[in-house]
C-alpha cells in the first residue's frame, strides 16, 4: 500500500498484547502489556467480537490515517456501522515502555503552551452487558515530537479474524505527538 512521504511502517506483529474484561460489577477493565520498546499513546474501541474483528480488518486493509483515530476515515465498515456506536465505546490511554496491567484512560486536551496534555478521565461503560467485550487498539510513538510518528502498532484481543501477530506492513502518515501532564 502506498503511503505519504515520511511515512512509518505500521507494525501488525508487535510483542505487545491487549485484553479487556468485566470486573465483578460489570465495568470494563482494559489491560495492556507494552513490549514495543516505546512509550505509547493508544486509541481503543471496545465492543462486540464481531465489530472488533471487522474494525481490525478495516484498519489492516485501509492502512492508517495518521490521526491516531480508532475509526479509519472514508472506509466502509459495512453492516457494523450502526453497531459501532450502540454496542461499543472509545477511549484513549498512554503507556510507558514496559508497562503492564490495567490502563488509565485519558482525554487529550490542549495545554496552556499549545501542547497536548493527557487528562485522566473515566472510560464510558457499555450499557449492554450481555456479551463478552473485545478490544482493538491503534498505538503510536513519536521520537521526533511534532515531526511525526516513528512507530505504530495495531492490537486486538479478538481471537477471530485479525489479531496481534497478523504480520505485514502498512504505511501511516505522520502525526503530532502527545505527552502526559
Amino acid at each position: 500500500m502506498a503511503g505519504a512521504q515520511n511515512s512509518t511502517a505500521w507494525r501488525l506483529d508487535s510483542p505487545s498484547t491487549v485484553f479487556v474484561e468485566r470486573d465483578e460489577g460489570g465495568d470494563l477493565v482494559v489491560s495492556y502489556d507494552n513490549r514495543s520498546n516505546h512509550d505509547l499513546l493508544c486509541y481503543a474501541y471496545i465492543g462486540t467480537p464481531r465489530t472488533v474483528e471487522v474494525l481490525y480488518d478495516v484498519h489492516v486493509e485501509a492502512g492508517f490515517s495518521g490521526d491516531l483515530d480508532i475509526f479509519p476515515p472514508a472506509t466502509d465498515v459495512g453492516t457494523i456501522g450502526e453497531e459501532l456506536g450502540v454496542r461499543g465505546v472509545v477511549g484513549v490511554f498512554a503507556l510507558e515502555n514496559g508497562a503492564s496491567g490495567p490502563v488509565t484512560f485519558v482525554n487529550p486536551e490542549e495545554g496552556q503552551d499549545g501542547d497536548v496534555v493527557l487528562v485522566p478521565t473515566p472510560l464510558q461503560q457499555l450499557s449492554d452487558k450481555a456479551f463478552s467485550p473485545e478490544i482493538v487498539t491503534v498505538c503510536a510513538f513519536s521520537e521526533d515530537g511534532d515531526e511525526g510518528l516513528t512507530y505504530a502498532e495495531l492490537e486486538t484481543s479478538s481471537t477471530g479474524g485479525g489479531g496481534s501477530g497478523g504480520g505485514g506492513d502498512h504505511l501511516i502518515a505522520r502525526s503530532s505527538n502527545a505527552r502526559e501532564r
